[in-house]
């Protein structure tokens, strides 16, 4: 999947809603296929070096890959918080930031998780 298809995906996929408003958090920013194959674990998917800064947080992907009852109201809550502790508040919301995200239309993980992150969310400066 190139970065158009899986923006097109994001943008038009009735199970992307809580994708939608997390990116509306970063107005200026661009989501890109191989960030969000990168926030899943696929650490060679990018190139580390050509970027100034990659904020991972642990806490974020402990979030998002822990079973949860959590509406997306609540999960989007959540993830504001996380965001807001590491500093992603105010002014800094609108720098312009590649962001990998993956988030499923699901909040318990499958009784046969292999223990692989199924979501995650990484927000890079160039």
């Amino acid at each position: 999947m190139t970065t158009n298809d899986y923006q097109k995906f994001i943008q038009k996929s009735p199970t992307q809603r809580l994708t939608r408003q997390i990116l509306a958090l970063f107005p200026n920013s661009k989501v890109t296929q191989p960030m969000s194959q990168y926030a899943l674990g696929n650490s060679t998917a990018i190139n580390e070096k050509s970027y100034q800064q990659i904020s991972s947080m642990k806490d974020m992907q402990r979030f998002l890959n822990t079973p949860n009852t959590l509406t997306n109201t609540q999960r989007l809550a959540r993830i504001r918080k996380i965001l807001k502790n590491h500093g992603y508040t105010g002014n800094k919301l609108n720098d312009q930031y590649e962001i990998g995200i993956v988030i499923r239309n699901f909040n318990l993980k499958h009784p046969y998780d292999t223990n692989d992150l199924l979501q995650g969310l990484v927000i890079a400066k160039k």
